[in-house]
């Protein structure tokens, strides 16, 4: 096999508790990479597409990267992948930490996990050693109990889980690791819950190999280079954190605030990575093979929060119990952040279901009765903060926002829809899309629904981070739709093959590593010769699989790239955006051609042929 990879992975029967360890295909890792490309190429081959995604028909697979467990930089990262039980479409998160390194140590690339097991289990892989133990002890526990139990029983393991959330089925309930990393959009910890798999213990004593070991040395000394040069990765990342954006970002007007109202928030300055250094922040830390060291460790010293302590909260966590919800209460935030991790909430989706809640009351939609008795306004941050452990027991209220909010929309009706800011049923991101044309076109197409980590252009637009070798040229004002359909093809191209090769997307999302040094990398530790023309069409191939399955399986349209009507009809009311609605058909229709994509969003005979797709094509001729 070659480097960067075991040669194994599990497949995990948990109807029956079999496990089988198997060879990893060559021709896999050659087409696909590994990670987000192989989970993508599994769910096709192997999903059945009418599958509920609660139902033990489901799989759900863990996957890692041939740069995961390596020094390349930032080469930690986990992947899951599953029809998503938020949106009915695919699914999928990432994770840092040290947990996908772990797994690569004890032997396998990827695991892959079937059926409902019969009663509460977790599984423990040290090595060869391969089990399923009794979990009834640890049904119920929050993710940090579960953690502090199982580090006792199995010295050295680290845990990915799920919290209540998980258990209760909350259809944006988070796989959790090392504590505070999590794999967090699309509702993975509800398939983990639905297949009442409490955790996954992973103890390994192995290397992970690199096949040309002097000239990796040498790829990474370039790539560490651009990284401490620039000034996100060298700077504002590791002194202020993720949260470093909170300023600029509602200052350019796309920080949204109480639910997509507006994109500024006058409170920005108490809830930065700024103010958060000064007050909370206890010491900084990095993932597995990090020096960007971007994680936050807070506690809270003194007042009505004090004793809260955890990791971050980082950006978009910020904005979701932040400006979202109206709270300028930077402990408060951390409280919200603390129990979303103990609970395995999805911080994105839980607070726009609660900013949700929250229009809805002051708008008279929902009456106190109907909200817990909660007075649900914005900034009411004691209110949030109840709302959110609700949402994780699915009590009152919290049971019908724990639907997500598309659902939620259509329980509560009374127009309740015009409220809900999601995309194909998953719950929009921190970037107002008036306020960054190319966010909002971005989230609209995104394989996942609205998403903003393929691509997060604005790196591009709103701080005006430039990359030669991706040519992105054009205008980069945000709220100018023009050139942006080629930025976001571009971004998503690198941000797609980070989660291929095991890497987080700082090293690639504010154009720092490029294309050329990710093929280096790469070449180095597989010994698999890659260009930068490879790297570039590798994850072209592994997006256009993605959109075949929305298209092909689970009857995704271009009717369905689409955003709120709020940011579609009604203007940016303040803000360098003030009188902006996002104008998203002239991008779309843009994007489509540069995609190969045909008027309805289905990628095109000859683009699937070009890209080595011809199992798609023969599935799209039928």
């Amino acid at each position: 096999m070659q480097g960067g990879y075991t040669g194994k992975y599990l497949d995990i029967d948990l109807q029956n508790g079999t496990v089988k360890v198997l060879p990893l295909d060559k021709e896999m890792t050659v087409k696909y990479v590994g990670g987000g490309g192989f989970n993508a190429k599994i769910l096709w081959d192997q999903l059945p597409a009418e599958v509920d995604p609660l139902a033990p028909e489901n799989i759900l697979i863990i996957s890692t990267g041939p740069m995961t467990g390596t020094l390349a930089p930032t080469g930690n990262s986990w992947y899951v992948g599953f029809k998503s039980p938020a949106t009915g479409i695919y699914g999928e998160g990432r994770g840092g930490g040290y947990w996908g390194p772990e797994l690569k140590f004890a032997g396998y690339d990827y695991l892959i996990l079937r059926g409902r097991s019969p009663k509460p289990v977790y599984l423990y892989i040290e090595n060869d050693k391969v089990e399923l133990l009794p979990a009834d002890d640890l049904w119920g526990l929050d993710f940090f109990k579960t953690v502090d139990q199982l580090e006792e029983k199995h010295k050295g393991a680290r845990v990915l889980g799920i919290g209540p959330a998980g258990e209760n089925l909350v259809r944006f309930a988070c796989i959790m690791s090392d504590r505070y990393r999590a794999g967090g959009r699309g509702g993975a910890g509800a398939v983990m819950g639905s297949k009442q798999l409490k955790a996954i213990a992973v103890c390994g004593t192995s290397d992970v190999r690199v096949a040309d070991k002097e000239g990796f040395i040498e790829a990474l000394r370039d790539a560490n280079k651009t990284l401490m040069a620039h000034p996100a990765t060298a700077t504002l990342l590791p002194d202020f954190g993720t949260a470093s954006l909170v300023n600029g970002m509602s200052a350019f007007g796309a920080f949204p605030t109480r639910n997509f109202r507006s994109g500024v928030f006058e409170g920005a300055e108490k809830i930065s990575g700024e103010t958060m250094a000064e007050t909370i922040l206890v010491k900084t830390r990095g993932c597995y093979s990090c020096n960007i060291k971007c994680t936050r460790y807070t506690m809270v010293k003194e007042g009505n929060y004090a004793g809260v302590e955890s990791e971050g909260p980082e950006y978009e966590t910020v904005n979701a119990f932040g400006s979202r919800c109206g709270v300028d209460n930077l402990e408060a935030i951390a409280m919200a952040n603390m129990n979303a991790n103990r609970y395995g909430l999805d911080t994105i989706s839980t607070g726009t279901l609660i900013s949700f809640a929250m229009e809805l009351y002051e708008e008279g939609i929902l009456s106190k009765e109907e909200c817990n008795g909660l007075e649900l306004t914005f900034g009411n941050h004691e209110a949030m903060n109840q709302l959110l452990e609700d949402i994780a027991m699915r009590k009152g209220l919290g049971d019908i926002l724990a639907e997500g909010v598309k659902r939620a929309a259509a329980r509560i009706g009374r127009q309740a829809d015009k409220y809900a800011m999601h995309v194909k049923g998953l719950e929009l991101t921190a970037t107002e899309p008036r306020a960054a044309q190319d966010s909002g076109l971005g989230h609209s197409v995104a394989s996942r629904g609205g998403d903003h980590l393929r691509p997060w252009s604005p790196a591009y637009t709103l701080f005006n981070f430039g990359s030669e070798e991706l040519g992105l040229g054009g205008t980069p004002d945000p709220i100018v739709p023009d050139d942006k359909a080629n930025v976001v093809v571009q971004m998503q191209r690198v941000s797609t093959f980070t989660d291929m090769n095991g890497t987080c997307k700082f090293i690639v999302l504010c154009n720092t590593i490029s294309p050329s040094q990710l093929a280096r990398l790469h070449t180095t530790i597989t010994g698999i010769p890659f260009t930068s023309e490879d790297v570039m069409q590798s994850a072209a191939r592994v997006w256009n699989l993605q959109r075949a399955l929305n298209n092909l399986k689970f009857g995704v349209t271009s009717s369905d790239d689409t955003l709120p009507q709020r940011l579609l009809n009604e203007p940016a009311p303040e803000g360098p955006a003030k009188g902006k609605v996002v104008e998203l058909d002239k991008m779309k229709r843009e994007y489509y051609q540069l995609e190969g994509w045909d008027d309805n969003g289905v990628p095109r005979r000859e683009r699937l042929m070009e890209l080595g797709l011809d199992f798609v094509a023969a599935e799209l001729g039928k």
